[in-house]
């Protein structure tokens, strides 16, 4: 099956900001490779099923390296990471899927599992900057310093989501 052919429909209005420790976001690309899709935990119901509740199939995910060795500026925080949200499910306490990275296998029980079909860590020329980022119903703008602590909706400058969905499109994830 082709990735175009698999190509839900993407939001135009909002994304999804997610903090995830790098090591299991590296270890993700390994997942994602072997199964086609990688999940994510979080306890952070409410964002879910606001982002269930657009209608659109698909969601850009915004990753911010929680835990990472890269560093563009210290005074100011990006997105490193760019992925393809494409829905949820409960968790299962106690569980490990075979879709969750090998580097997760320490961590705590969620509340559910959130799904990417695609990811990639971005050049640090293409890394984008959190106060382009805003709560998705005002204008104001994230601080360049920060750092979220669970998942997000969030809307992007436009312009900076085109350039996402761009380099998506281009790159045959998204039609």
């Amino acid at each position: 099956m082709s990735l175009k052919s698999r190509s839900p429909e993407i939001s135009e209005y909002c994304a999804l900001l997610a903090p995830v420790p790098e090591r299991h976001l590296v270890s993700g690309i390994e997942t994602l490779a072997k199964h086609g899709q990688v999940w994510f935990g979080s306890d952070t119901i409410d964002v879910f099923e606001e982002l269930k509740q657009n209608g659109a199939k698909s969601f850009v995910a915004l990753i911010y390296a929680s835990i990472s060795k890269y560093r563009v500026a210290p005074s100011q925080t990006h997105v490193t990471w760019v992925g393809r949200y494409v829905g949820y499910a409960a968790a299962i306490p106690g569980s490990l899927p075979e879709y969750r990275p090998t580097t997760t296998e320490t961590d705590t029980d969620f509340k559910l599992w959130w799904k990417l079909d695609f990811l990639r860590r971005l050049d640090d020329s293409d890394s984008l900057p959190m106060h382009k980022i805003g709560a998705p119903t005002s204008n104001k703008r994230y601080l360049p310093n920060f750092a979220p602590e669970r998942p997000l909706r969030v809307r992007a400058d436009n312009r900076l989501l085109g350039v996402v969905k761009a380099w998506m499109r281009e790159q045959r994830i998204i039609e």
